[in-house]
């Protein structure tokens, strides 16, 4: 299934300059059709995490993009934590100024789709990082509604939805960074 609407973008930016950028930067992104379907963008922009809790919540955005240090959370764990909190099945980029290697792990460890750095982001990048964001997400989400019920719904799909058969669910540890080199490891994956 095709999305038939713009994508929604949650754009979570206190600098008037970055926000402004990162705002040509996905219309650029959606006029280059760098994600399925309706190759539009609906961007909506706040100053604060606070703010970004207010607007967020399931189903709401499918995706959000904020900066990691926020002037009312500069430490990006907590941005994170609290942004997850509030939309669980929502794929979180993050957005630093630098690239520190130790924040980029500590951010994807606890469920952020990409880290990307500030003054390396343009169009193509960051659209492509967007696309494959959802992407995984959506396997993230399929697997958590294939193993909790009580788990959060996943996002509507931007392309056909591949069901957690055992391709689907390979595809998925293949996404988790399971090497092909330890099939004893992917059988225990598929068993469980």
């Amino acid at each position: 299934m095709a999305r038939l609407s713009p994508l929604r973008v949650l754009l979570v930016e206190a600098d008037f300059g970055d926000r402004e950028f990162l705002r040509e930067a996905l219309e650029e992104a959606a006029a280059l059709r760098l994600w399925p379907g309706d190759p539009g963008v609906r961007i909506t922009p706040v100053l604060s995490l606070e703010d970004a809790c207010d607007f967020a919540f399931d189903g709401a955005f499918d995706v959000i993009v904020f900066h990691a240090s926020l002037p009312d959370s500069p430490v990006a764990h907590e941005s994170f934590s609290r942004l997850a909190s509030v939309a669980p099945s929502c794929p979180l980029i993050a957005l630093t100024e630098a690239d520190d290697p130790f924040t980029a792990a500590q951010l994807l460890r606890q469920g952020a789709q990409d880290v990307l750095v500030k003054s390396h982001i343009d169009a193509a990048p960051l659209g492509i990082a967007i696309r494959n964001a959802v992407e995984r997400q959506r396997f993230v989400n399929a697997l958590r509604s294939a193993t909790r019920p009580d788990a959060p719904a996943a996002l509507p799909s931007v392309s056909p939805f591949i069901p957690p058969d055992e391709d689907g669910l390979l595809a998925m540890i293949e996404v988790t960074g399971v090497s092909s080199d330890a099939p004893e490891l992917r059988a225990a994956m598929l068993s469980d």
